[in-house]
């Protein structure tokens, strides 16, 4: 593979690798738009999974990674295609977001040296929902502490309880980053109209039971069968990946019920949460800080989470949520019935919610957060070590 020029002569190169460009664009975009402050010629490694308008300068290289294939033949492959990759494109920097790409990435790049960021965005379905967790644990605590022994990788997570994780896998502190969740669009102008006649429960994300979907399905229909003014309505579609992902066929036995939508891919998730009065993300497994919960908070909706990593980062002590135990179909149906009866309650919950959201999770806050995180890596002198 030939090298790849440098477009703009002596810019900085920046590389992020990320399973897929459809995912870049919903959650990275204010790491983007730290790098073009700081003034990086920008690249991205991903499977095009979707086209969009080009309004982001960024130079893509296609490359889809069979995620969660755990053939040996398909890593050995993907792991030589990404060297060459990275070797022709020869960046300044390099930006991994979740496991599979932290993986490739460390393997391809063990005897470069270029400055790598290590995005963990989540260990929870690790840890809660495979098998032989416990041996995966200890090959993750053995692969994260060897590669942070090389001076030039950096970690970077959005919960306390993750770095608390990467602490107790024996790496040091201060090549663990937090930076809290992915930004969100913060509009000032909006009204939540008072309504009790009819209640709209809202969930986005992937359609995948690890999320808590059949849980809610299961809650709402319990909740229904007493009281009809209640309407759910569930944004995302199924994931073919990923084993925990509901069926097309899921999807078509659960839409019998009238008031229960599926509205699979919604573009306009601002005008989605607009028109809901609650969100809801019952998950089973602990998130980085969930950027779905963070736009329906942005839009003035209370919000019902589960007690686990990355929800309780935003909602411990804050009483801008109501937290429900993971799993539990009865604390989902109280919760709900509770704050579709107290309007007063919903708008107090959903005001305290946003104080903190401009606080701390603005994209404004945290594209500034990864431009500091920038600056810090690449002004701090790397030895001779690791040639």
């Amino acid at each position: 593979m030939k090298k790849f020029k440098k477009s703009h002569g002596s810019k900085p190169l920046i590389l992020f690798i990320v399973t897929s460009y459809s995912y870049f664009l919903s959650h990275r975009i204010p790491a983007y738009n730290a790098a073009k402050q700081y003034g990086f010629e920008v690249h991205l490694i991903c499977e095009k999974d979707v086209s969009s308008p080009n309004k982001y300068d960024v130079i893509i290289h296609n490359f889809d990674m069979k995620r969660n294939n755990i053939n040996p033949l398909i890593i050995i492959y993907n792991l030589v295609k990404l060297k060459r990759k990275i070797n022709a494109i020869n960046p300044d920097l390099i930006f991994n977001v979740a496991l599979q790409p932290i993986f490739l990435t460390l393997m391809s790049c063990l005897y470069k040296k270029v400055r790598i960021i290590n995005g963990v965005m989540g260990f929870g379905v690790l840890f809660k929902h495979i098998k032989d967790r416990k041996i995966i644990y200890r090959l993750l605590k053995i692969f994260f502490k060897i590669f942070a022994l090389k001076e030039t990788n950096f970690f970077l997570v959005q919960n306390t309880d993750d770095k608390q994780i990467l602490k107790d896998f024996g790496i040091y502190e201060k090549k663990v980053h937090l930076i809290k969740g992915s930004g969100v669009h913060i509009e000032n102008k909006i009204l939540k109209k008072r309504n009790n006649e009819q209640i709209n429960l809202g969930f986005s994300g992937r359609l995948l039971k690890i999320k808590g979907i059949e849980l809610l399905l299961k809650s709402f229909l319990q909740i229904n069968e007493h009281n009809k003014k209640y309407k759910l309505f569930l944004a995302g579609t199924i994931d073919q990946k990923n084993p925990t992902s509901l069926k097309q066929n899921d999807i078509e036995i659960w839409s019998k019920y009238k008031d229960i939508t599926f509205l699979g891919f919604v573009e306009d998730i601002q005008g989605f949460w607009k028109k809901m009065d609650i969100g809801i993300f019952p998950s089973l497994y602990g998130e980085g800080i969930p950027k779905s919960m963070l736009e329906a908070v942005a839009f003035r909706c209370p919000i019902i989470t589960s007690d686990i990593n990355g929800y309780l980062d935003f909602s411990k002590k804050q009483k801008n949520a109501i937290l429900v135990k993971a799993g539990n179909i009865n604390s989902i149906t109280s919760a709900i019935t509770f704050l579709g009866e107290h309007y007063h309650q919903r708008t107090i919950m959903a005001k305290k919610a946003l104080a903190l959201l401009k606080k701390e999770y603005s994209n404004d806050i945290i594209t500034n957060e990864y431009l500091k995180i920038y600056k810090h890596i690449l002004d701090q002198e790397i030895g001779n070590n690791d040639k």
